[in-house]
């Protein structure tokens, strides 16, 4: 998994290698749940005129020590200029690292301290820490999907009782480290 922490401040590059700019976080459009990329560089202003643009997350390719995407420049470029969002919620998933979840049942879950990216699929999880998920297998950190969101405020709010997701990572045989 990728941690989104570790990769903001990484190079962007399309399909040809050419740079694009620095992945500046993921943001996520609500109601469908569509997920971009902010990339901020010179190369985005002629798209909008902005230096900052949003790039659909299922445009990566791969993760190394850059961001590869999976289209050209002029590719990508065609997508975003009729991308629309203005009377869309957007959550900048950066801005839920610090907040506490709560399972349908009330509980406290645990408080964000990251978000990943899996590797195979680019599937979004949130990494949580305390004493609730230390108590589901003694691990200080478990990952939840971010399709188990039901609402988010000020705080974040699963669909899935206390009960039933801690049977889940149990069945889990993937640990975070």
């Amino acid at each position: 998994m990728h941690l989104l922490n570790d990769i903001v401040g990484r190079k962007v590059v399309d399909v040809s290698g050419r740079e694009l700019g620095i992945f500046d976080g993921l943001i996520l459009v609500l109601p469908n749940r569509n997920l971009y990329m902010t990339i901020r560089g010179d190369k985005m202003l002629p798209i909008h005129g902005n230096v900052s643009e949003l790039i659909p997350a299922n445009e990566i390719e791969v993760i190394t020590e850059y961001i590869h995407l999976l289209k050209t420049f002029e590719g990508l470029t065609a997508a975003i200029k009729i991308r629309d969002i203005s009377s869309s919620d957007v959550i900048r998933l950066n801005g839920l690292i610090g907040l506490s979840v709560k399972s349908s049942d009330e509980l406290t879950v645990g408080i964000i301290t990251n978000i990943a990216l899996s590797e195979e699929r680019m599937e979004l999880y949130l990494i949580l820490e305390g004493k609730n998920i230390k108590k589901m297998r003694g691990n200080d950190k478990e990952a939840i999907s971010l399709k188990e969101i039901e609402t988010i405020g000020n705080n974040v709010k699963i669909d899935i009782p206390y009960t039933k997701l801690v049977e889940e990572v149990l069945l889990r045989r993937t640990y975070l480290r």
